[in-house]
């Protein structure tokens, strides 16, 4: 009997190893499991018109929305960076919120994008993993032109961080093209508005500007002195008031004071300020440049200019002022529909995000959206 209890008491340990040991299994699988059900890429924080949105998109948002945060609360509240940061209330919100808020309305966009993508046939795959799968293939392309010697734009490999603004990029190129027929269809009538509206940004002219010059030096021997200057200076001021008078700049720089070299005094006979020129005087002559453009029209003797790289007093006297045309719509049809198709393109796109259906789910207030958070 005693025999008997013992083989039973051991047959009863060898059944518990078995169980134990099926409930270890059996734990370490859940573990397993649970711990790939809770990678970024398979967590699902909300849907955007009924698509997913996955942790790892959120994150990815949030990771280029920290900073700006971060400098929000510094820079309006006074709240330093630190221990507690991210969970401190102010004003009824905690930087962590509106980091969520702002990576999740950087989400809802670039969803919109994908998935009017997909309506016109350029995609059929709206998840971030789609995304990251054709950075996986551009970086492959990119490494092999590089291989066979052929030129490529941009960085040979892409992150993250830059691929998807360059997808997001290339994704509205097509999508403009396509929709310039349908939803963004513009009539003449609106082309020429727009025409109006932005030609001094799309063509900007410069006006035709007639004027002469005498440049009073104060540099000797590549030399300045307080001395010098001062007399420079004297004689310039001189110059003016007699332009302003009425004299010619010619007749005007003649025998201005005894305490100024002769070869001191320079005069330049008419030039002109326009489009052709413009660019090179305002890399020489800035402050000379920035004076004939913001004269009034009836201001001819301009104010006396230190031209401190050329170590000399300028005054300047206008002569005469010819407004030059815009380049005329007919001419600048093709650029004034692509400016018009570009913010047509942004404002569609601006809408379609707000009136988004988003749909927030138990993820979006759980999963971390910091590293080491």
């Amino acid at each position: 009997m005693g025999r008997h209890a013992g083989k039973a008491a051991k047959a009863g340990k060898a059944v518990l190893a078995a169980v134990l040991g099926a409930a270890v299994l059996l734990t370490g699988a859940l573990v397993f499991a649970a711990g790939k059900e809770q990678r970024p890429g398979s967590i699902q924080v909300a849907r955007v018109n009924g698509d997913s949105v996955s942790a790892a998109e959120l994150k990815y948002f949030a990771g280029l929305r920290r900073a700006s945060v971060i400098d929000e609360f510094s820079r309006k509240y006074g709240v330093e960076f630190g221990e507690g940061f991210w969970i401190r209330q102010v004003q009824g919100q905690t930087p962590l919120e509106l980091l969520r808020k702002q990576a999740l309305t950087d989400v809802v966009r670039l969803k919109v994008v994908l998935q009017l993508a997909r309506r016109e046939g350029v995609i059929q795959d709206t998840s971030f993993a789609a995304v990251e799968e054709e950075m996986g293939k551009e970086n492959e392309r990119r490494k092999k032109a590089v291989a066979n010697g052929e030129p490529i734009y941009g960085p040979v490999r892409f992150e993250a961080s830059t691929f998807v603004p360059f997808y997001q990029s290339k994704l509205a190129v097509v999508l403009k093209e396509k929709l310039a027929a349908t939803v963004l269809a513009a009539t003449e009538e609106q082309l020429k508005a727009h025409y109006e509206a932005y030609k001094r940004n799309l063509f900007p002219v410069e006006d035709r500007i007639r004027f002469e010059k005498a440049a009073v030096s104060y540099r000797l021997n590549g030399k300045d002195s307080a001395e010098t200057k001062q007399a420079a200076q004297a004689a310039a001021a001189e110059l003016r008031r007699r332009l302003a008078e009425g004299q010619s700049v010619a007749d005007a720089a003649v025998g201005l004071s005894s305490a100024v070299r002769e070869e001191a005094v320079a005069y330049v006979k008419e030039l002109v300020l326009d489009s052709a020129t413009a660019s090179r005087m305002f890399k020489s002559e800035p402050l000379l440049y920035e004076a004939l453009r913001s004269a009034g029209p009836d201001q001819s003797v301009l104010p006396v200019q230190d031209d401190r790289a050329a170590g000399c007093y300028v005054v300047a006297k206008v002569n005469g002022r010819e407004a030059v045309d815009y380049i005329s719509y007919e001419e600048s049809r093709d650029l004034v529909k692509k400016h018009y198709l570009d913010i047509a393109f942004e404002a569609y796109i601006d809408e379609q995000t707000r009136i988004a259906a988003v749909d927030l789910l138990d993820g979006y207030d759980k999963v971390s959206v910091m590293d080491g958070k």
